[in-house]
């Protein structure tokens, strides 16, 4: 909100800016327990604290007030208003101050460890309710900026936010890794960032499938490179075995495989991949200009079919009243989830 304001120059240098939006974070912080505290102390005590207090050498105590200043000797903030009397409590509060720096000391290493591990990539994705989506493949390791920011806008697009899948995406190393976080970043908003998680692995290691949990996928994609930084053969060669691991480690988990040409193609189905798990892009192209050329209009129908757009962009145009307009956005709502093209 600051940032949005004003308030706060980006300009002014990045550790500047971060000191600065943390002094601001810790006022904000301190205005809202000093408010509430002042706010209890001044309504004071509840009327059925007061017949719960047993008097002993201690001071008036309640479970209420020991749990106060246990967190407080654990935490070893110790402001000293209360202190055991008896030698049992004080061996006993030794014992909890000792356990107090042990307990820390284990959940922050752990702590440190899960967020070490997911800065490598080196973790494994932890299955919830939610459906989940595995993404692997030429386009990945060689982050196909294009395919992929488009696979992702449809994927996380604002009109399913509610059944938004977790999607896994697997790379090969942590540059890749760091690239391709870097890239999604910068496109997708903050609440569909928090559904992605990256990993670094292989699709031909059984150990890395499992921690991607490609077991229990609603469906695996292998998507191929675009960019034509690789052989078009290499790169279907590439991918083919990708498909065949998760085929045979996991053949009731869907695939989807996409190819570049129509001879890897062929060599999918040659090798058990059913022809409506995969997809040849120059077979695609072909098809989609001599349909274009067949029938007037083809590519506009195909493309409202397969990508999600909202009626409010088209709006802006100013052509709402026209009456081929209003036809045209009632197409545009409608989408198609998946089919089989007939040959």
């Amino acid at each position: 909100e600051l940032k949005g304001l004003g308030a706060i120059r980006i300009g002014s240098g990045e550790l500047l800016h971060e000191l600065t939006s943390m002094g601001l974070r810790f006022l904000a912080l301190a205005v809202c327990f000093a408010s509430t505290i002042f706010l209890l102390e001044v309504l004071g005590e509840p009327p059925w604290v007061e017949p719960s207090k047993i008097s002993t050498a201690m001071g008036d105590l309640t479970f209420l007030t020991m749990m106060y200043w246990i967190c407080e000797t654990i935490t070893t903030v110790g402001y000293g208003d209360f202190a055991p009397k008896t030698i049992f409590a004080r061996m006993v509060t030794i014992l909890c101050m000792i356990t107090g720096f042990a307990f820390l000391g284990l959940e922050l290493e752990g702590l440190f460890s899960i967020i070490a591990r997911r800065k490598k990539g080196s973790g494994s994705y932890i299955k919830t309710k939610r459906k989940h989506v595995v993404l692997v493949g030429g386009g990945v390791q060689q982050a196909d900026e294009l395919l992929l920011l488009a696979f992702l806008e449809e994927l996380f697009h604002v009109s399913y936010r509610t059944g938004w899948p977790d999607l896994v995406v697997m790379v090969a190393d942590v540059q890749g890794m760091e690239r391709i976080r870097e890239m999604i970043d910068g496109h997708l908003e903050w609440t569909a960032r928090q559904q992605i998680h990256y990993l670094v692995g292989s699709p031909l290691n059984m150990a890395d499938l499992k921690r991607c949990r490609c077991d229990v996928a609603s469906v695996v994609f292998v998507l191929s490179d675009t960019s034509g930084k690789n052989d078009p053969q290499v790169e279907d060669k590439e991918n083919l075995l990708r498909a065949l691991s998760l085929k045979n480690s996991f053949p009731q988990t869907p695939l989807r495989l996409m190819l570049l040409l129509q001879e890897s193609k062929e060599k999918a189905f040659g090798v058990g991949i059913l022809p409506h798990l995969c997809l040849a892009m120059n077979e695609l192209k072909h098809s989609l200009f001599w349909q274009s050329c067949r029938c007037k209009g083809w590519n506009t129908l195909l493309c409202n079919l397969m990508v999600t757009t909202e009626t409010d962009d088209i709006d802006t145009y100013g052509l709402a009243e026209s009456p081929w307009a209003q036809e045209y956005i009632q197409g545009v709502g409608h989408e198609v989830d998946g089919l089989v093209p007939a040959k």
